[in-house]
């Protein structure tokens, strides 16, 4: 069963710091004629004798009616599990 959430339209619009990322998000859309979007959070961990770590966990959403948008679940949440989705999705379209 797919797991969905409700969004307005200026949410989950920004771009995401990363360029690749917002081209293949543009390419789908283009492709697919439907509302993707990504939603990029940061958070830094803070250690008091270590470096800070900063960790991207991305989310993406893909449109199916109206303001209803179904959650894609990845287990991890990385740029690179993001981008491999995004590639093989366009490579399936493809054939």
């Amino acid at each position: 069963m797919p797991v969905v959430t409700y969004l307005t339209e200026n949410e989950c619009t920004k771009s995401t710091s990363d360029e690749e990322l917002n081209n293949l998000l543009s390419e789908i859309r283009e492709k697919t004629k439907k509302d993707w979007r990504i939603n990029e959070r940061v958070f830094t961990t803070y250690f008091f004798f270590k470096k800070s770590k900063v960790e991207k966990f991305f989310t993406l959403y893909n449109n199916t009616f109206s303001c209803e948008f179904q959650i894609i679940n990845l287990g991890h949440h990385g740029l690179d599990t993001v981008k491999a989705y995004l590639l093989g999705y366009l490579g399936g379209l493809e054939h």
